[in-house]
């Protein structure tokens, strides 16, 4: 969106950016796996994407390992982020602002005090952090500002990252319910969550409609309308119950991260296409 509104990416500031934030992300990983340890021992239904790695729960490294690797890496990124903001002009207030309520939300997703997957607002943080404020983040790395109307543009990300994160909740259901992590598959059920995950699918397609009015290029839309039978191949597993039968929990996570990946895409290629074509 930055450059189908300035028309130049900057492609230095593009790679320094993915860096910061692929460091962050290294970061609470570590650290969510230093801090699920019990939920990871109890989980008989790991997949690519939910029930940690297992490294730790399989006893493969010392927790300590886990731990000082994400306090070491959180300390990179601080001085990434210093060392940024000391060299460019774009790592202003508002870029520092964004970068730190991410890096607040990303380490507080399972690390005390915070802890927000044990207080029922564990979906919510990550859906703030990925859907929000790291696009925010890459639009403001490369013009030094934030955007209202990229926030009201991405809501229907936000309820597709919602979504995906109820997705691949499912498999970890029985370990997290007898644990302390109150995922909304645990509070809500896997029944009443799979509904949910439906409505939200379905919201973000139709909703993403409505930002025509906030100037969001119809080709990106029509992008992401491209996606629809990766949707429908997710729904379908939902309907056939694949979030509840062991067997096919691999296939239901894969699809549903399988329709966040394609939209992503879709929505990255549009605004490219715009941006080279120039705006109407």
């Amino acid at each position: 969106m930055a450059r189908y509104e300035s028309g130049r990416l900057d492609v230095q500031m593009l790679v320094l950016g993915l860096v910061t934030m692929w460091f962050l992300q290294l970061s609470t990983h570590f650290l969510n796996e230093y801090y699920d340890q019990g939920g990871d021992q109890a989980n008989r239904h790991r997949t690519l994407f939910s029930g940690g790695s297992g490294v730790l729960a399989e006893g493969r490294l010392a927790p300590t390992v886990a731990k000082w690797a994400g306090v070491g890496t959180t300390i990179l990124v601080i001085v990434m982020v210093v060392t940024l903001t000391l060299s460019f002009p774009t790592f202003g207030v508002t870029t520092i602002g964004l970068f730190t309520l991410a890096a607040i939300g990303a380490v507080g997703y399972s690390a005390p005090p915070l802890a927000f997957v044990e207080r029922g607002l564990g979906e919510l943080d990550a859906t703030l952090i990925v859907a929000l404020l790291v696009p925010l983040f890459g639009y403001s790395v490369q013009t030094g500002r934030s955007s209202l109307t990229l926030v009201l543009a991405y809501m229907p990300l936000a309820a597709l990252i919602l979504a995906n994160m109820l997705n691949v909740a499912f498999p970890d259901f029985e370990a997290d319910r007898i644990t302390s992590k109150r995922t909304l598959v645990v509070i809500l059920g896997p029944d009443h969550a799979a509904r949910l995950y439906a409505i939200l699918l379905a919201a973000s397609y139709i909703t993403s409609w409505l930002t025509l009015a906030l100037g969001v290029p119809f080709m990106v839309l029509l992008a992401k309308s491209a996606t629809l039978p990766v949707a429908a191949l997710s729904l379908w597993e939902i309907w056939r119950g694949g979030y509840k039968l062991p067997e096919r929990y691999a296939r239901n996570t894969f699809l549903g991260v399988s329709v966040v990946g394609a939209v992503g895409l879709a929505e990255i290629t549009g605004f490219l296409l715009v941006g080279a074509i120039g705006r109407p």
